[in-house]
């Protein structure tokens, strides 16, 4: 089996402040991995390094055996991090449409689907300003899921969400992964909704990456 995600040695820090160091990390393809950690170890920070929004200090990351250098972003890859953001005046249906036509893989009728899978209506003219946490994140997850990558990274998916929607986005996930094996999730959560579908489990503790079982 190949390696998704493979970190050798590295460090990652956030201003100056060291949050991880000498990580060795492999995450086989088609895992689903739950990291938690404590508020401020580095969790969001970890994520965008992985996905090549950060540079490490050191070491190296791998993604599907490649090398990812500095500038570059890892291929074929969800990702929401921190709260979610978009253009305001618009709709959420605007919003997605404007993602989609960046690569042209999702079509109305799929973000129309999508919307409404997540109890959002896409005929509706309320502009993104107006959105609850909870819609926003639900935004949010669409677009890293809908153009269905083959790595998902998900920074506290559940945020804001009422316990319905939270089994909405467990449903979701289990379907994306059933319909490609491959898919690879790398989901960060303090909850433990993630235990019944997550493969393996590891915790960011003392400034390094832990596998608990």
């Amino acid at each position: 089996m190949s390696n998704a995600i493979e970190l050798e040695n590295v460090a990652i820090s956030y201003k100056k402040v060291k949050l991880l160091h000498n990580v060795n990390l492999e995450i086989q393809t088609g895992d689903i991995v739950h990291l938690r950690g404590e508020n401020g170890v580095g969790k969001s920070t970890f994520l965008k390094t992985v996905c090549g929004l950060k540079v490490p200090t050191s070491g190296t990351i791998k993604i599907n055996d490649k090398v990812l250098h500095p500038g570059t972003f890892a291929p074929r890859t969800g990702i929401l991090i921190n709260t979610p953001r978009f253009i305001n005046n618009l709709t959420g249906f605007e919003n997605l449409r404007i993602l989609a036509n960046i690569k042209k893989e999702v079509s109305k009728l799929d973000i129309e689907s999508y919307m409404r899978t997540f109890g959002l209506d896409p005929k509706s003219n309320t502009k993104v300003r107006s959105y609850s946490v909870g819609m926003l994140q639900k935004l949010g997850l669409i677009q890293a899921i809908m153009e269905k990558n083959n790595l998902l990274l998900l920074d506290e998916p559940l945020n804001g969400l009422d316990r319905s929607s939270k089994e909405k986005v467990l449903e979701v996930l289990e379907r994306l992964h059933s319909e490609n094996p491959s898919l690879t999730m790398l989901l960060v959560s303090h909850e433990d909704f993630f235990k019944n579908i997550a493969d393996v489990f590891y915790e960011i503790d003392q400034e390094t990456i832990i596998k608990m079982r």
